[in-house]
């Protein structure tokens, strides 16, 4: 998917999360004046996550906002959890890369008392491949920014094979970086 419009709100009213159930690739143009916006505008609080990952997700220069004026506050922007109606399964070894993205303003129903997560694991879930963050910056999150440790309640051995956070800048995390 290529995102061309500076500045430009991609977003949706549907009441379910972007589901990447094949692998999904989303770029902005080369050489726009503001990075495209990602967010999701339904009014209704049941939907917390932006994109709920079956699959492989790779995003580059683009603003991913949870807060965003057009949405209620979503508490999570990527998530790997399992589906609870069970249509869809986890892609084991899948591979999530985010490149000269801004991860900003994750906080559950915009209650800034409240949790959120720029990407969040759950447990039961198959091995993940590589998980890649580079030249990224993450403001104002609710919680840990890179949550991994639910896993570690479960039976999961290793949730990934690789994490590469690199020239990434935090401002404003609640809680934790990278837990």
């Amino acid at each position: 998917m290529y995102l061309t419009v500076p500045g430009g709100v991609y977003t949706t009213h549907d009441t379910l999360e972007y589901e990447v159930i094949k692998p999904l690739t989303i770029l902005a143009a080369p050489g726009l004046a503001e990075k495209p916006i990602i967010t999701h505008s339904d009014d209704s609080t049941a939907v917390i996550r932006m994109f709920h990952c079956f699959n492989s997700l790779t995003i580059e220069g683009c603003v991913i906002d949870g807060g965003h004026e057009q949405t209620h506050g979503l508490k999570h922007g990527i998530t790997v959890i399992p589906d609870p109606n069970e249509r869809h399964s986890i892609k084991e070894g899948l591979d999530l890369t985010f490149r000269n993205c801004d991860f900003l303003n994750f906080a559950d129903d915009k209650d800034w008392t409240k949790e959120g997560h720029a990407l969040y694991f759950y447990r039961e879930i198959p091995q993940i491949g590589t998980v890649k963050f580079e030249n990224c910056t993450f403001q104002n999150i609710m919680d840990e920014a890179i949550r991994m440790t639910e896993t570690e309640k479960y039976a999961t051995t290793r949730v990934v094979d690789s994490l590469i956070v690199r020239n990434c800048t935090f401002i404003n995390i609640e809680s934790e970086c990278v837990r």
